[in-house]
């Protein structure tokens, strides 16, 4: 699929290069694509850029499509990445939580968004482990409680001067709650390849359109994955990405194909300025 645009682009600008450096730009795209695909020791820099561009292709072969197919498969699919993520017998749900389950990486093509923050090398463990059970884990030394996670090996930070143990266990599940926030820090903001397959596609329908489109249906996909992000801060889990962006994607562009176009057009032709 790639080879079939880059081929198109060489003719299309009249590029002088010969088949055997074609086959090898092609071989070496693969090679490494595949590598940051498939390992953990790419930088991340590069499977970002090749998530992009898998993207960009992908989505250029979905945009042959008929116009109102390409919009009745946007809203399906849409539709379906919000049951299947959150239903409980979802099929992406299953799997993020089998990978949670086994703390492991989510084996499918994920664009990461991962900051730079060095890790603690005395870290205490996943957050699957770290279960506060009042029933046998707690011990009184006077004034001070600890508590022991069974699955870690590892005491929590010590509690003192608490007046019973319903303290103690708010504190420790504030200190939890905490650990987490940071792991998530660390592990950053993963998006699956599908969501920006459709975003490249609800955009270059509107490419096809004209700018104007193209505008408007880039701030609505922005918009809607900012209001996805705070909705996954406040929920802590796994969510769609496509429902919110894609509805406000698809709404933007029809209002400004049927209202905003021909109110700046007439306005443009009649020399007005606002």
């Amino acid at each position: 699929m790639g080879s079939s645009i880059l081929i198109s682009i060489i003719q299309r600008f009249n590029i002088p290069v010969d088949a055997v450096t074609f086959f090898i730009l092609v071989l070496n795209f693969t090679v490494i694509g595949t590598i940051s695909v498939f390992s953990n020791g790419i930088p991340i820099i590069v499977k970002q850029s090749n998530m992009v561009v898998l993207g960009i292709i992908v989505a250029a072969w979905f945009t042959a499509l008929p116009e109102w197919t390409t919009w009745v498969v946007l809203v399906a699919l849409a539709l379906y990445d919000l049951a299947a993520v959150l239903a409980p017998g979802g099929p992406l749900k299953l799997l993020v939580e089998l990978a949670s389950t086994r703390d492991e990486e989510l084996p499918a093509l994920v664009y990461e968004s991962r900051p730079n923050v060095v890790r603690n090398s005395g870290a205490r463990g996943s957050r699957e482990h770290l279960v506060i059970d009042v029933r046998g884990n707690e011990r009184e030394n006077g004034g001070e409680i600890e508590e022991v996670s069974e699955g870690v090996g590892e005491t929590l930070p010590l509690v003192e001067n608490v007046e019973n143990r319903s303290d103690a266990r708010v504190l420790l599940r504030n200190d939890i709650e905490e650990m987490e926030s940071e792991e998530m820090t660390e592990r950053g903001i993963k998006l699956g390849m599908g969501d920006f397959i459709f975003y490249s596609v609800l955009v270059g329908r509107a490419a096809m359109y004209d700018l104007m489109t193209v505008y408007a249906c880039y701030l609505a996909i922005i918009s809607g994955l900012g209001c996805t992000l705070i909705l996954l801060a406040v929920c802590r889990h796994a969510l769609p990405a496509l429902p919110i962006s894609i509805a406000l994607g698809v709404m933007f562009y029809f209002l400004t194909r049927l209202l905003m176009e021909p109110f700046v057009v007439g306005a443009s032709t009649n020399l007005m300025m606002f």
